[in-house]
């Protein structure tokens, strides 16, 4: 606990001398002297701290210590027992903290929320009021208190739960704040929980959260689960639209947008826009890990999110870093600002959650120049890229027989007994009926060092965690050609476009060295249907090397009428 109940005070004790005794021990987030109504000083207050550090310094000095000859008491504060505590089993329904007896736990909840003071309020105090069920208020915050403090406080009942704390112009929080929840259960038992808890030397205040008023009279949807609030499904961070391709390529050779569309030389239009994504792809590529970025954290699309840096994408080819830097600057403070090559997506780092959040609403889908502005959250371990002392090769293992109760964080806390780790994932699925992100019994740990992923190989394979005995194996990257048929110069093209024919894919690949066959196979079929191909093709070269250069160039992000590339190399 953080906060003291003096006692025994003198009666003849002002607030000035009082509140300059209690703040030399520590930083004081509130503090009281109780009078009666007729103001008679009741000899006693209480002292609120930031920290437990500070309450325990001001206990042991305050506590019998004599103040204008009068030895006071010191005593820690305990959290008010709410009458919410008897209602331990109950479950939200309707955006309320329903128990076994609905009408006693609403007038419980109404009870809770301040009563009208004038005419108006209470006209409008007549009308239903809705609550959400997993959002909650929270009150009686000190001013100190940050969005990373409230989400420590929380993160035991629900660890993505989101935190909005509302700042003044100081950058300092006004005194409340919002936690929403994924599940209304997690949101009940933070409540029951919390409610009238010491936070930071202040008794904390929280109550379901009142609903937005909308106007219902055309509307006839129905709210939709919390599952669907948050979509897993990240779009392709490395995507570059074909239009913004085009211009950057007629920007480089100094020629109109016709000279692609109608085809330079033999290649067609298609084969074109893709050889030049893959060029802009592999430059944004580069400056973005010049820059500290850690390109592998774009490859994890269920990964967690990051509060305060945002990926700005599809920009025009005009912009400039310094118009982003203030655009961005006037609704929050800017670290880093990075602007590809290309001038297509750039990387801004905000200081602040809030004030990030607060940017991120404002800007998005803003005109910029000519063109909508596309913004997304980048994710959590953006920059974690550091300069290794060896190269990273595929320092990756793959992790069987997990606990399907094993998420990311003890994963990695297991893992990092041996060495630095620098992803840690466990393969999930989604539960048809309801949405729900489930463990699939298996992940993959990637280690910074080759030496690490080796010794974690020998000393943890078959090691318990969560009472699951683990198999180790080193992971086959399919993005990496296999040790075994180091020396094939085949390749497998994936989900091609049934538009593309032969001799596009020949041209594609041709750019990269010299071809000995490409073959698409036909479907087995008569009438029109018989020339179509499977939507996928097998590319050999004359060379090793040119077909290394090929796929490395061709993996990432290359697209094709639209479609996604996707290489692997053959194994026969």
């Amino acid at each position: 606990m953080s906060r003291l109940i003096i006692k025994d005070l003198p009666e003849k004790l002002n607030i000035k001398n009082f509140q300059r005794e209690v703040s030399s021990y520590g930083t004081v987030t509130d503090f009281q002297m109780i009078h009666t109504k007729d103001g008679t000083f009741r000899r006693f207050g209480f002292v609120g701290y930031k920290s437990k550090e500070d309450t325990d310094k001001a206990l042991h000095n305050l506590n019998k210590k004599m103040i204008l000859n009068q030895k006071i008491k010191a005593e820690i504060c305990n959290s008010l027992v709410k009458s919410s505590k008897k209602h331990a089993n109950t479950t939200a329904v309707d955006g309320a903290l329903l128990g076994k007896n609905n009408s006693a736990d609403l007038t419980f909840l109404h009870s809770k929320m301040q009563q009208p003071k004038n005419d108006k309020a209470k006209q409008l105090s007549g009308l239903n009021v809705s609550y959400d069920e997993d959002r909650l208020f929270v009150t009686n915050l000190s001013s100190s208190c940050t969005v990373d403090d409230l989400q420590l406080l929380f993160a035991s009942y629900d660890s993505k739960v989101q935190i909005n704390i509302p700042l003044n112009t100081q950058k300092q929080c006004i005194g409340y704040g919002f936690a929403m929840f994924s599940k209304p259960s997690y949101c009940n038992q933070a409540c029951l929980n919390l409610d009238g808890s010491i936070f930071q030397g202040r008794q904390l205040h929280i109550t379901p959260a009142k609903s937005k008023e909308i106007d219902n009279k055309n509307i006839t949807e129905k709210k939709k689960p919390v599952s669907e609030k948050t979509p897993n499904n990240k779009f392709n961070t490395l995507f570059i639209g074909t239009n913004s391709i085009a211009n950057v390529i007629a920007e480089r050779v100094k020629c109109d947008k016709t000279f692609l569309v109608d085809g330079a030389g033999n290649k067609t239009a298609a084969v074109g826009v893709a050889l030049g994504e893959a060029q802009i792809v592999k430059e944004t590529k580069e400056f973005l890990e010049t820059n500290g970025v850690s390109i592998g954290s774009f490859n994890d699309n269920h990964s967690e999110r990051s509060k305060t840096v945002i990926i700005a994408k599809n920009l025009p080819l005009s912009v400039t870093s310094s118009e982003l830097h203030e655009m961005f600057e006037k609704h929050a403070k800017l670290g880093r600002v990075l602007l590809a090559p290309s001038g297509v997506a750039a990387i801004i780092e905000c200081l602040d959650a809030s004030a990030a959040k607060k940017a991120f609403m404002k800007l998005a889908y803003r005109r910029i120049h000519h063109k909508p502005l596309y913004l997304e959250w980048a994710p959590v371990s953006i920059f974690d890229n550091k300069i290794s002392s060896e190269p990273l090769n595929n320092n990756k293992i793959f992790v069987k027989n997990l606990n399907f109760k094993t998420n990311e964080k003890n994963l990695k806390s297991h893992f990092e007994t041996v060495g630095e780790v620098v992803s840690c994932s466990v393969a999930k699925k989604k539960r048809a009926v309801t949405g729900e992100l489930l463990s699939m019994g298996y992940g993959f740990v990637e280690y910074k060092l080759s030496k690490d992923c080796t010794a974690a190989l020998t000393s943890l394979n078959n090691s318990k965690l969560d009472g699951h005995m683990m198999k180790l194996e080193p992971a086959q990257d399919k993005h990496t050609a296999p040790a075994k048929s180091s020396e094939s110069s085949k390749l497998i093209v994936r989900n091609i476009p049934f538009q593309a024919n032969d001799k596009e894919i020949e041209h594609l690949f041709k750019s990269f060295g010299e071809l000995r066959s490409v073959r698409l196979p036909r479907k087995i079929k008569s009438g029109d249907d018989r020339d179509l191909h499977r939507g996928f093709a097998f590319v050999d070269f004359m060379s090793v090397e040119n077909a290394l250069n090929a796929f490395n160039a061709l993996k990432d992000s290359t697209h094709l009428y639209g479609r996604r590339l996707v290489l692997e190399w053959a194994t026969t």
